[in-house]
């Protein structure tokens, strides 16, 4: 068991070390956020969300971000986990960015001191144990989320470690109890680790419980992950339906973009102090450099794996034999990376080579097979052996962080990435980032690496206490971020005059700075924020901030049919265009307030249209005036096909729909699906009873349709346009503008009549 005086004098150690890496956070708790003013400025808004409403209701579920939309908070993670932290001090007088930077100190200390506990625990030395803790704690993998609070909120995993082998060596049910809190407020915290730590401590159960001589204890743990997990159950189910009705989903490309490249194991974060950032991969989620220190343990302990006596056994044939095949695809391999494609023919047989992925792909099949069917994996599985358990489970988050499709330098080099066959799991296809699977490697690393350093330590006490000093002298090097770049807060803007009930528009809309600003504003005002950011960009943000780009100001009135609305528009952004529409309109009322150049205007209650009460009818047929065969698309009844112009839309493109019979034609809708921005920017809707004279039904801008339908119907996208009823059998649509970039894009179209 733990001593009570190592553990305090490793916590209070570990809380200096906090303070003097993060330096200098600790002089600007309340008025700076650590590195950045992106996501932690979005993070400080989601804690100050959580600290004044209550989880699960309708409240909560709705923030006052994306304005109008309904259920933004499933748009990123919601937080809970970080509450016990960061609500309490919001409920004690503190500011949100007084409790994130608590949060922040909080999750390098806490690391360090859970880590220590569970390593105290398997290896029975507090040196070692403290070491971990450095090495964890104040990892360079870790530094390279230095703006990702949830994710630095790491400290649940390794205490639900501890709590877990305490409960199997004890059988006492707090430990039990622990294990399965830690677990869930794990997963509260962070929505990947929810799913990449649930795997670990599925494995964990499975290795160490003793299922023949003691299968209760290993039931009770997977009893306890059942009751925490059911407790997940609601928000796990607001979550989907909330993404499914807005039609939220993470595309493969999108995950495949954000695996790990293999070299990322050995690129430091450009944060860390000691070591360049060599290597400008894509994204910063490659670089999965875990320091010099556990690098250099995992080779020693490779070392000390492979010098081990093996005895021979039945299996030992089948082991060799992969191995063999192993090395005869890597030869392939190698044989077209330096002739090039080539093949053989003998008879009607032909054996050839015109790729390297292919065969290292099997290369790597054969060898995983080999590893499994080893003298060595068996006894390490009879004897339930921590160091194997923890090493192979590093080994295996570093592989699965490579993604979808693994490269080498950027150069694919496997066919597949086992990840792929985790995406058939529940959960996987929401996350698009698989290299964040490497923090829950990088603790089990850490674990092995004790595990091996406990073993490898001289007998001698000088000798072993110079060995730790060293240690930890290289482990402070490689965890050093000194100093801390801070990020000031936004400026505050009063909206002296302003209705309570109206919301708040920032413009220029769609710009990362500005929107965070705007919804830390928010936190100061209390009024519903039309801007937005999130791990998701619902649609009708898109429409909100192409539209403005346009110069379509008609969906600040779209906007205002659901309350009034405040307009503060930044100095900069103030075009000639903008300043036109406001002035002529009648309804906006400019603000004599303003501040830092901001002009301010309101926009009173617009009325709400009548609702389209119309039968829709499917049309016959479709003709296009370009991409002609793919017009059919738009009536075949599936929204994931569309019909598009295949290039920026031209004024005279046209799409002409026939209901097969004259009908009273009083509208059409047209469906977007996930292209929800490829809206006609000006459109004119004609009738015809013969499809050679035409009569002009309606015409203009459409933005603000566009608008309404993301808001009403986000799934399909869909623009219904309605006009008095007309006798006719064709309706043509026709673009009366051009645009530089956006296709015409329809998914599905009907005929209302």
């Amino acid at each position: 068991m733990i001593r009570t005086s190592a553990a305090r004098l490793a916590l209070i150690a570990y809380a200096a070390l906090t303070v003097v890496f993060t330096l200098p956070l600790a002089l600007h708790l309340g008025d700076r956020l650590p590195h950045d003013a992106g996501d932690p400025l979005f993070l400080t808004w989601g804690l100050w969300w959580n600290a004044r409403t209550v989880p699960l209701t309708t409240a909560w579920w709705n923030p006052p971000a994306f304005f109008p939309m309904t259920g933004a908070l499933a748009l990123s993670d919601h937080l809970l986990g970080l509450v016990p932290m960061t609500s309490s001090v919001q409920w004690l007088g503190g500011s949100p960015v007084l409790a994130y930077n608590v949060a922040f100190l909080l999750s390098f200390l806490l690391a360090g001191f859970c880590t220590f506990l569970l390593c105290r625990e398997l290896t029975g030395r507090a040196d070692v144990a403290f070491v971990a803790g450095l090495l964890f704690a104040f990892n360079p993998y870790r530094w390279s989320m230095v703006s990702h609070l949830q994710l630095l909120v790491a400290f649940w995993m390794p205490l639900a470690l501890f709590a877990a082998h305490r409960f199997v060596a004890t059988g006492a049910t707090r430990w039990a109890l622990l294990f399965a809190g830690a677990w869930l407020l794990q997963g509260l915290s962070n929505g990947y680790m929810l799913v990449f730590f649930s795997f670990v401590v599925i494995a964990w159960v499975l290795w160490f419980a003793s299922w023949r001589r003691e299968p209760r204890r290993g039931l009770v743990l997977l009893g306890s992950l059942v009751v925490a997990a059911g407790l997940l159950a609601p928000i796990l189910a607001g979550y989907s339906t909330i993404q499914t009705r807005e039609g939220l989903s993470r595309s493969i490309d999108e995950i495949d973009f954000y695996g790990a490249d293999v070299a990322g194991l050995i690129t430091p974060s450009s944060i860390t102090t000691v070591y360049p950032n060599w290597h400008p991969w894509p994204t910063s989620e490659e670089n999965l450099f875990p320091g010099v220190v556990l690098l250099g343990l995992s080779a020693v302990l490779v070392w000390w794996a492979i010098r081990q006596p093996v005895e021979r056994d039945r299996w030992r044939p089948a082991t060799v034999g992969l191995s063999v095949i192993g090395l005869t695809f890597v030869a392939i391999a190698v044989s077209v990376w330096i002739l090039g494609p080539w093949s053989v023919r003998a008879g009607p047989l032909r054996v050839g080579a015109a790729q390297t992925h292919k065969p290292l792909m099997i290369a790597f099949i054969a060898w995983c097979l080999a590893a499994l069917t080893s003298r060595r994996m068996r006894d390490a599985w009879h004897h339930r052996s921590p160091l194997v358990f923890y090493a192979l489970g590093a080994l295996a988050c570093y592989i699965l962080s490579w993604g979808l499709r693994p490269r080498l330098f950027g150069a694919p080099w496997l066919y597949f990435g086992p990840y792929s066959l985790l995406m058939h799991f529940p959960g996987l296809r929401e996350l698009r980032v698989p290299a964040r699977v490497w923090l829950p490697g990088v603790l089990l690393l850490t674990v092995a690496a004790a595990l091996a350093l406990a073993r490898i330590l001289p007998d001698d006490r000088r000798k072993r206490r110079a060995a730790i000093a060293a240690l930890i002298v290289a482990a402070l090097v490689d965890g050093a971020s000194i100093p801390l770049p801070l990020a000031s807060l936004p400026a505050l803007s009063p909206l002296d005059g302003v209705p309570m009930q109206a919301a708040v528009l920032e413009l220029p809309l769609g710009e990362l700075s500005r929107d965070l600003s705007a919804m830390y504003r928010g936190t100061r005002h209390d009024r519903p924020v039309v801007n937005g950011y999130s791990g998701y960009m619902p649609r009708h943000y898109e429409v909100l901030r192409d539209a403005l780009a346009d110069g379509d100001f008609d969906v600040v009135l779209e906007l205002a049919r659901h309350r009034p609305l405040t307009l503060a528009v930044a100095k900069d952004y103030a075009s000639e265009d903008l300043l036109a529409w406001i002035t002529t309109h009648p309804d906006v009322r400019p603000l004599e307030h303003a501040s830092n150049g901001t002009k301010m205007f309101v926009v009173p209650l617009q009325p709400t249209p009548p609702p389209v009460d119309a039968r829709a009818i499917r049309p016959v047929n479709v003709t296009a005036s370009v991409m002609v065969d793919a017009a059919r698309r738009i009536a075949d009844g599936d929204l994931t096909t569309r019909w598009d112009t295949h290039r920026a839309q031209h004024a005279g493109d046209t799409v002409i729909l026939d209901a097969g019979r004259a009908i009273a034609v009083r509208g059409v809708a047209l469906a977007l699906g996930e292209f929800a921005t490829d809206y006609p920017r000006n459109l004119e809707v004609s009738l015809s009873t013969d499809g050679t004279t035409w009569t002009q039904a309606w015409g203009g801008r459409i933005a603000a349709l566009a608008l309404r339908g993301a808001l009403e119907r986000p799934t399909e996208s869909q623009i219904r346009i309605a006009f008095a009823p007309q006798i006719a059998r064709f309706v043509r649509l026709r673009t009366l503008t051009d645009h530089s970039i956006y296709y015409w894009s329809i998914a599905e179209a009907w005929l209302l009549e």
